[in-house]
Order: C-alpha cells, then structure tokens, then sequence
C-alpha cells in the first residue's frame, strides 16, 4: 500500500516525510533551498496560503514561494522520481522546462524532476512544488551523496537536529514543530541531512561562477542565500565557517557590504579563473529572459 501519509503534513514535517521515503528506499539525499537555509538561521517571509493535497483545501501557514527541494545523485534522480510517485506525490503533466511554476521571473532553477504540492490558476508562479535536482547539476565538486546519516566529524554533511545549529526561534509542543520556523529542527522529527555551512556557502560561490549570467538570472538567487548566510549565521567555535579558498575569499567577505554591480564583476572574475582551469562545467542550457543585456 502506497505511503500517502505525507498529504497530512507541510513545511518542515513535508520535507522530514519524502527524507524518510528516500531513506526507507536507499536513495541518498541532501536537502536544499529555503528548508535548508532556516536550519542555520536564515529568515524567511510567511504569509497565508491556500493549499490543495487532493482534497485537502485548508488555509495553512506556509513560506510565500517556497518549495520543497532534495538534490539527488544523477543515477538515482529517476528512482526518488518513482518511490515519490508510489507515495501519491501529483506529477507535473508537462516537461520541467514547459511547466508554469518555473518561469524565469521567478529565478528559480529548473529542476530534474518535480511534483506539484499545491495550484495557484491565477498565478502559476505562485504555486509549490516538490524538486529533485541532479548532484551534477548544484554539488557537482563534491563526493558522492551517500545514504547514511553523516558522523559529526563529517566536513560535507550534518543533520538538521544537529546541536552545533543555531536554537529553533519557534519550539512549541508536537502539534506546532511543522511550522517553518528558523534554526535546527525539533529533534522529534525524522533527521535530514544538510551540507554544513561552510560547504553550502563554497557551494554558493560555486554555483554563483558556473551559472553566472546565465539561467534565467539565477544568479541573483544564489547571492541573495550567500548574503542570508553571511548575515544571520553564527555557528559555535566547534563549527567554525571558513577560512576558504584565498580566491573565494573577496566574495564570502564583502557580499553584504558590496553593490550587486560589484558583486557580478568579483564573480565574473572568479569565473573566468576557474574556467581556466577546468573546474567549471558548461552551465545548463539557458532560458530566454527577455531581457536585452544578458550575457552568457
């Protein structure tokens, strides 16, 4: 019998339930997007929100634009497709690239494979979705995802419940731990595993080079998480963030203080240096933006 139980549950609850169903099948993991960036701190607006899981069309607190995110291994991106599947996850009926919640206002990436969690017919923009993104594609220089739940020595990964996170700013009893809340996870949850902050943040920078200019003004995207990350997180000293690279560096020390037109030229920079070294991979096929200054 299909495990549908996940149409109860949302926020933070929903991204402990498809971490659970990947488990239960051995599909390694690694949660990404806002889910992920609460865990260390980072805020993000709320607002009210209609949902409908079948036939579920209660009002809900829920995060404004905000999906449910995983990056997969690229041998196992069709597999977590068919375990979420089978637990009754609604599938898009159109390709990634043709479906509505992905326009390039949005500066969302387009996913590997998605399922819809909720429909908003007059704004499809406005709609969430469950995203499933290749390890090629966003973590591409690091080591194979793995299933198992990463030691605390770990340089790669944690868990959400990890202590080192900062305190959750909203505890409540069982029945409020689904809220979207800021910090690490109530413990009562299923663990999810999350890149530590000094990898998500080489991560950012990364990712910020290899699409820079490209893909449908991602880019902004990844800065704005850069900068959250600068901002708000303060890890213990058991955990500290950086020193990186001395050429990422520039970036990780000024992108709260510098202008955004800064920022693009430090990035462009970085870029061409590591593309002349091979350590960058042709940026995914981009979308048109529409607009006439954008550059590749």
């Amino acid at each position: 019998m299909a495990d549908s139980s996940w149409k109860r549950v949302w926020g933070r609850k929903l991204c402990a339930k498809v971490a659970q169903l990947l488990d239960q099948r051995f599909v390694p993991h690694v949660l990404w997007g806002a889910y992920m960036l609460s865990a260390f701190g980072v805020p993000t607006d709320v607002r009210k929100l209609t949902i409908q899981y079948t036939a579920c069309t209660d009002e809900i607190w829920v995060e404004e634009y905000r999906n449910v995110c995983f990056v997969i291994p690229d041998d196992k991106v069709e597999t977590a497709y068919e375990v979420l599947l089978k637990a009754e996850f609604p599938p898009c009926h159109d390709n990634e690239a043709e479906c509505k919640n992905f326009p390039w206002q949005k500066n969302n990436m387009i996913p590997a494979r998605h399922f819809h969690l909720s429909d908003d017919s007059k704004d499809p923009s406005k709609s969430l979705s469950l995203n499933l993104y290749r390890q090629s594609d966003l973590l591409w220089w690091m080591p194979p995802i793995r299933s198992a739940w990463p030691k605390k020595e770990n340089e790669d990964f944690m868990l959400t419940a990890d202590r080192r996170l900062p305190s959750d700013e909203k505890p409540g009893d069982a029945s409020t731990v689904d809220q979207f809340g800021r910090g690490r996870y109530d413990g009562r949850l299923y663990p999810i595993k999350i890149l530590t902050p000094a990898k998500l943040i080489e991560a950012l920078i990364l990712i910020g080079c290899r699409y820079h200019g490209t893909h449908g003004h991602c880019e902004g995207r990844w800065r704005y998480w850069l900068m959250g990350m600068k901002a708000y997180v303060d890890m213990p000293e058991s955990m500290e963030i950086g020193p990186f690279r001395e050429e990422f560096q520039p970036i990780w020390e000024n992108v709260v203080s510098s202008t955004a037109e800064t920022m693009r030229s430090m990035v462009q920079e970085l870029r061409m240096q590591l593309q002349d070294r091979g350590e960058l991979p042709p940026a995914l096929t981009d979308r048109d933006c529409s607009c006439p200054d954008r550059k590749a």
